[in-house]
This record gives structure tokens, sequence and C-alpha cells, in this order.
């Protein structure tokens, strides 16, 4: 089995695996139900959410996001630095 790295997420750092299951727990939740607002001629343009809907599409954005960054720093084919030297490289430079 492949080792998984760590991907950072709004709740912590989870595996990869576990920011996708995540991901497509949102799409088989019960779906999101918006109100639209209309122009004077009817045509949409905003729409309302409940709040716990908006919240759900955020914390979904933000483990899309890490996905997609995570997929990008395999790709780049860098060498991979701990947490703590990425700091000190960081703190370095200001």
């Amino acid at each position: 089995m492949e080792r998984q790295e760590p991907v950072k997420s709004s709740g912590g750092t989870c595996r990869r695996g576990t920011a996708r299951v995540k991901i497509f727990e949102f799409w088989l939740a019960p779906p999101i139900k918006g109100r639209y607002i209309v122009d004077e001629k009817g045509n949409r343009v905003g729409v309302l959410l409940d709040l716990d809907d908006y919240r759900r599409l955020l914390e979904a954005l933000e483990e899309l996001e890490s996905i997609k960054a995570y997929d990008a720093a395999k790709a780049s084919g860098e060498e991979p630095i701990s947490f703590d030297k990425a700091i000190e490289e960081i703190e370095r430079s200001r």
C-alpha cells in the first residue's frame, strides 16, 4: 500500500484519502437549496443560502484547495522539508 502524505485541511492535518472522502461525503449530502434573487427582468443575479449550507460549501472548497496544493507539491518534484525547517527559512528571509 502506498504511504499517504499528510494534507493540511480546515480541521488540521489529515491523510490525502481522508480529504477526498470528505469531498465525496459533501456530494452525497442533501442538496443545497438556494433562493434566487432576480432583477426586474427575472434574470437570476444572486442566491440566498442557509448558513449551514454556506459553511458546508466553504469546507468543501478548503478541502479541494488542500488536495490541489498537495497534488501540485507532489508534481513539482521538489524535495520535501520539515515544518520546522520551513519556518526557519521563512524567518531568515524576513
